[in-house]
């Protein structure tokens, strides 16, 4: 080859080479950057219960929080599959430690470094550790709402990364360093304050995400001035900001890609106007949010544009004839208009004959245009969410892959539709088709049709003779019959038939011998094809017998356009047997069978335990089932789930308990003897198995189980068994948790629920162990959940006075007041009378004068209050009658409240009569009548607790008929 060939052919190859490696580098910081990527929690990938876990990925972006998350995806074999990281609150001391685990990842090309959202003023600045330089992978770094980092020295550090050409500081809303200028990155993600006082006119930047301030006025169209000045800018990417005038716009001449969401200008400013002369444009997207002023004159003379996005426009809903504009725009490839309330589409494609992406979702179109059907080189086209009722009758768009048509108002096809020999996939799902045209089997290169939730009858002719079709979705139509399969060389994988009205499946169904997911349930069947078996490849079989119809109205609005039609309870399958040949269909993962209760037991477990399986998911709910077979194979089963609920089980045979769980077992509403609660949650491992066991008195002499594993779920159940209020079941699984294992028992049992358990069931001296232990653990929390403490405060004091105790009451009132702030509860009132009733007048004095003191203060906040609440009155008015102060208690309360509810009022009464008669100014028999009046207006009271003034009324000195009297005022309020 002659040198200057050579020559020419080696730079073609290295302008090939540096073309593929930018747009790859721009993929990745389109997911990165300016994409809305999620990141999974490590546990989704490790923990069997959630399903995802152990299914194939080929990359995974994960969160982490600290170093134990990131050793457990390395010890989970993940750590090659990770290509991004987000690690929340970067202000964790062992940060450095996730980078050096982290440097061990050889694929983790994007870091993303994050700060709480409540990051307070008062929290401390901290650094980057050192040693993010040994992420020598990292091509993209965001630092996301890092707002006390010290941002100057953590560029310094990454700009040691050789790989970096990224770099986000979303949330970051403070000047930026002019070292970040010296950063040889292509990509970067800014808030506009970064740019401040930054001298820009040098850098090297292409690709530019800029998020302004929008809806506040700001600098925002400064900062836009300064990045007309990087020459190496050509695509831009602008989100809630102020454009102003928008005439910084019109100096970026260099971009080829622009984008504009939710951002404003001045009154009167047409954005298109401003940018009509940015010729070098190939990509536009303008979302003008809740711009309705807005219109796209001034667009015709952007003729280089390939992709066009208008979508959320409210202008183009009410003028669509502005869409005229587009006729001039010959080299457009893609166009999206969704959710624009379009009723009409102008005739404008006539010329726009480079098209091959048409994006009209979630209009009100009632037709399309003749030249849009037309268009030659069109591959993609979506008109899903709109009102159409017709399709012409010629479609001339013969390279078609992709047609949308879900969620229309279309009553039948068009035969042209069968024409279309290009396509690939077509969605009709959500019509109102009721017969389709004939010659499906023209079609040869379809992969995927979906006809769900129509009024077909009949199975489309032709459908069954195309060996290349991989899905078929019609369920939720009216058929009746399936065609024979005419061949064995299908590519079928699945096949969705769900709520239709079949009574039989084709006898050679198995001739589909690639098929992975089969759904027939809601239909009429008795049986399935034995060929069935034939299906080695099936992963999902659906044939539960529940049945209903999923109805979509696009006439109507809002959620009246979705309708759930369900049938009677006739009209479901009730299957009698599976076919034996799926005993060996070692890749099913699903078996749904729920509510078939006519089927063959042995059939069914014939399959389930005909090979080794791991994550299956079964439900036999409703089955009918009376036994599981005694069958040793139970111990190769792994079930993620297995659904037995709703049967006639009596007893379960010994080798069931050797089945592995990754998520769950549900056996409730079964006839084993054992107490209902113990079923009331669901078995989730090994420790639970064997207390089910346990409850049914069957033993499992050689069952395989440390100490530690059934401990631990005996406090687990013991802890949920306080939900149901199963005091005594609480207090046993308690007692033989801290007998297999105390070290678990202490360091998973719930003190408070324990207490509870062993106060109800009056073992008093326990119950205060407990609540000391809970007590003790509360005052070492971060966070105290007062609603958990008050009742453990209130249990604990009562278990003292039943051990006659009263002083250790009182103290433990006074506690919740001095550690919990419980004078809101009443704790110091309480304590108070506690303590006088122990013969301590000196403290009972005391912390009443003090709790006199707090309500006082509340009385007085209150009556400056706009709107002054009786509530916060009513306590002070209590604790006066208990200070010996009744006279102060009528005044108080015969003041104006705003807005008391009626039970309130009855409190309010209450107190007032008791007070008139501890003060002498009326009898009791005038008292209690004036308290019976006004019960009978306002009705009882239901927000009032009464047991510190019963406390009270006990301990008073009053005579025994005095005291009766002030409990029968109390009778007649509550």
């Amino acid at each position: 080859m002659p040198k200057h060939c050579l020559l020419l052919l080696s730079g073609l190859l290295i302008l090939l080479f540096t073309n593929v490696n930018a747009q790859n580098q721009q993929t990745i910081f389109d997911k990165y950057l300016t994409g809305y990527l999620s990141y999974d929690r490590v546990y989704f990938h490790t923990e069997k219960k959630y399903f995802v876990a152990g299914q194939a990925t080929d990359s995974l972006n994960l969160q982490v929080n600290d170093v134990n998350e990131v050793q457990q995806i390395i010890d989970g074999g993940l750590k090659n599959k990770v290509y991004g990281i987000e690690i929340l609150n970067a202000k964790r001391p062992d940060l450095a430690g996730i980078f050096q685990l982290l440097s061990g990842f050889p694929n983790l090309i994007f870091l993303k470094i994050s700060d709480p959202f409540f990051t307070s003023e008062k929290d401390l600045n901290y650094e980057l550790p050192d040693n993010i330089k040994l992420l020598q992978q990292l091509k993209g770094v965001e630092f996301f709402y890092n707002e006390k980092m010290n941002m100057k020295d953590a560029i310094d550090k990454i700009a040691s990364l050789a790989k970096l050409n990224g770099i986000s500081f979303s949330g970051y809303h403070h000047p930026l360093p002019p070292a970040v200028t010296r950063l040889a990155v292509s990509y970067i993600k800014l808030e506009s304050v970064n740019l401040e006082d930054l001298d820009i006119s040098n850098v090297k930047w292409q690709s530019v995400v800029l998020n302004g301030s929008a809806p506040k006025p700001a600098h925002d169209a400064a900062i836009l001035a300064k990045l007309s000045a990087v020459t190496s800018l050509r695509h831009l990417q602008l989100g809630f900001y102020m454009l102003g005038d928008g005439s910084s716009l019109t100096r970026l001449k260099q971009l080829n890609t622009l984008s504009l969401g939710s951002c404003y200008v001045d009154n009167g400013v047409q954005i298109f106007q401003r940018i009509r002369g940015l010729k070098d444009l190939t990509t536009l997207s303008i979302l003008p949010g809740n711009d309705s002023t807005q219109v796209i004159n001034g667009i015709e003379d952007l003729t280089a544009l390939k992709s066009l996005n208008l979508s959320f426009s409210k202008s183009l809903g009410k003028h669509p004839e502005q869409l005229n504009a587009l006729h001039n725009l010959r080299n457009l490839e893609s166009l999206k208009i969704a959710e624009s309330n379009l009723a009409v589409l102008p005739d404008i494609f006539g010329k726009l004959t480079k098209l091959k992406s048409i994006n009209i979702e979630g209009n009100t179109l009632t037709e399309l245009p003749q030249s849009l059907l037309n268009l030659p080189q069109l591959e993609y086209l979506n008109t899903s969410g709109n009102k159409l009722q017709l399709l012409p009758v010629k479609l001339g768009f013969k390279n078609l892959k992709t047609f949308h048509l879900e969620y229309n108002n279309l009553s039948i096809l068009p035969s042209a539709i069968t024409s279309l020999t290009q396509l690939q996939n077509l969605d009709v799902s959500s019509n109102k088709i009721k017969t389709l045209p004939q010659g499906w089997q023209k079609l040869t290169g379809l992969k995927q049709v979906n006809f769900k939730g129509n009024f077909l009858a009949a199975y489309p002719e032709g459908l069954q003779k195309l060996t290349g079709l991989e899905l078929i979705d019609l369920s939720e139509n009216d058929l009746s019959v399936m065609p024979d399969i005419e061949t064995n060389s299908y590519a079928l994988k699945s096949l969705k038939l769900a709520n239709n009205n079949l009574t039989a499946l084709p006898a050679n169904l198995g001739l589909y011998t690639k098929l992975e997911i089969l759904d027939v349930s809601g239909n009429l069947l008795t049986g399935l094809p034995e060929s069935l078996g034939m299906c080695q490849q099936l992963q999902q079989l659906d044939a539960h017998s529940a049945s209903y119809k999923f109805r979509f109205d696009a006439d109507k609005k809002g959620e009246a356009r979705f309708n759930t039609v369900r049938s009677d309870s006739t009209h479901v399958n009730n299957i009698k047997m599976l076919p034996p040949g799926l005993a060996s269909a070692g890749h099913l993962q699903l078996l749904q069978l729920s509510g078939n209760a006519a089927i063959d037991q042995t059939s069914v477990f014939n399959v389930l335990l005909g090979t080794p399986r791991k994550s299956f998911r079964v439900d036999l709910s409703y089955d009918n089932i009376k036994q599981l077979p005694a069958d040793e194979r139970w111990a190769d089963m792994v079930f993620y789930e297995l659904n037995l609920s709703h049967n006639k089980i009596t007893t379960l045979p010994p080798q069931f308990a050797n089945i592995s769980i990754d998520f769950q077992l549900i056996i409730d509403n079964n006839l084993l003897k054992v107490p209902r609660n113990s079923l009331d949650n669901t078995i989730q491992n090994k420790g639970d198995m064997k207390i089910l066991f346990d409850e049914l008195g069957i033993a499992l002499p050689n069952y395989n189980i440390s100490n530690k594993e059934y401990a631990l779920a005996l406090c687990t159940r013991a802890n949920a068994l306080g939900y149901s209020e199963d005091w005594a079941k609480v207090v046993e699984f308690s007692n033989k948790a801290f007998a297999v294992d105390s070290a678990v028992y202490v360091h998973n049992i719930r003190w408070d629920n324990t207490g509870t358990a062993r106060f109800k069931m009056k073992d008093y001296r326990g119950a205060i162990k407990d609540f000391d232990r809970y007590l003790l653990n509360e005052l070492k929390a971060s966070i105290r959940v007062l609603n958990f403490i008050e009742p453990v405060i209130q249990y604990k004091a009562e278990s003292h006075l039943m051990l006659g105790q009263t002083t250790e009451a009182a103290k433990t009132y006074e506690y919740d007041y001095r550690n919990y702030g419980g004078a809101g509860s009443g704790s110091l009132q309480h304590a108070a009378i506690l303590y006088k009733a122990a013969g301590n007048p000196e403290q009972y004095r005391k912390l009443l004068d003090t709790a006199l003191a707090n309500a006082q203060k509340t009385v007085d906040a209150n009556k400056r209050s706009d709107h002054p609440s009786m509530d916060n009155v009513l306590d002070y008015a209590e604790l006066l009658i208990i200070a010996g102060k009744p006279a102060d208690v009528v005044s108080l309360l015969n003041q104006e409240y705003y807005r008391p509810s009626a039970s309130s009022i009855s409190v309010k009464n209450y107190l007032l009569a008791t007070a008139n008669y501890l003060t002498g100014s009326q009898t009791f028999d005038a008292a209690k009548k004036a308290l019976n009046q006004a019960i009978a207006v306002n009705g009882k009271a239901t927000n009032w607790d009464f047991s510190m003034f019963n406390t009270w009324v006990a301990n008073s000195g009053f005579s025994k008929a005095k005291q009766q009297q002030l409990l029968d005022l109390e009778n007649i309020t509550k």
